[in-house]
């Protein structure tokens, strides 16, 4: 069984076992998922309701990033970050993927991302705490593995490449401005002139202008 498939079994089972109705869409489960490979600065759990989320377990904290989180967090790092994130995301839109591996209840499970960062580094997050740099690159990697994942399952098209295409665009317009960007968050009408949205209902909408990835041209981008 694929992932997210295990993911949907142990939320069902879960809502049989404390008796929730099937329309209930608010009963949330939460399930320890596992990095293999690396040792992680904090712990890992998903928020499973009808889709799955992945959070930081920090002290008392349970940190989601939104993908306009993740990229306001990418803007803010150093310049040589900045563009080491930026590469690993058109590699990887490329087709150049790494193997990644993580364990849900001792099941473990293949995915695909971006490498590991090269430095011990400790990164601060908009909830004020912190975790290590290849904690947020496991994170990003669970997004890049979920999305591949439901991509084979529906047999969508490109359904990967969103995701991705919205970070290169949105990093490489926010950080330096490339002419390239600007045209293809215009041509998707992407309101380059607001502020990223925090409503849940406001990101939907935003992230459904990404559908039109025929519109994105990876060989402009290095």
């Amino acid at each position: 069984m694929r992932f997210l498939e295990v993911l949907d079994e142990i939320y069902e089972n879960a809502k049989e076992k404390y008796k929730i109705k099937e329309d209930n869409r608010s009963f949330s489960y939460f399930i320890p998922v596992k990095p293999v490979g690396y040792k992680p600065s904090c712990q890992f759990i998903i928020k499973k309701r009808a889709k799955s989320q992945l959070l930081f377990v920090i002290g008392a904290q349970r940190v989601h990033l939104s993908d306009f989180q993740i990229i306001e967090t990418i803007i803010g790092m150093p310049k040589e970050d900045i563009e080491w994130f930026l590469e690993r995301f058109i590699q990887l839109y490329k087709g150049e993927s790494n193997k990644v591996q993580f364990k849900i209840e001792d099941k473990l499970f293949d995915g695909h991302g971006i490498e590991e960062f090269p430095q011990k580094k400790c990164l601060n997050l908009f909830s004020d705490s912190s975790v290590d740099y290849n904690d947020f690159v496991f994170l990003l990697n669970f997004i890049f593995s979920k999305d591949k994942c439901w991509e084979d399952m529906k047999k969508l098209q490109n359904f990967s490449k969103r995701t991705l295409c919205k970070y290169i665009a949105l990093i490489d317009y926010s950080a330096y401005g490339t002419a390239h960007s600007k045209s293809f968050l215009c041509s998707i009408n992407f309101p380059l002139d607001e502020p990223y949205p925090v409503d849940s209902r406001e990101i939907k909408k935003l992230n459904e202008l990404f559908k039109e990835i025929e519109k994105f041209d990876i060989s402009l981008y290095s």
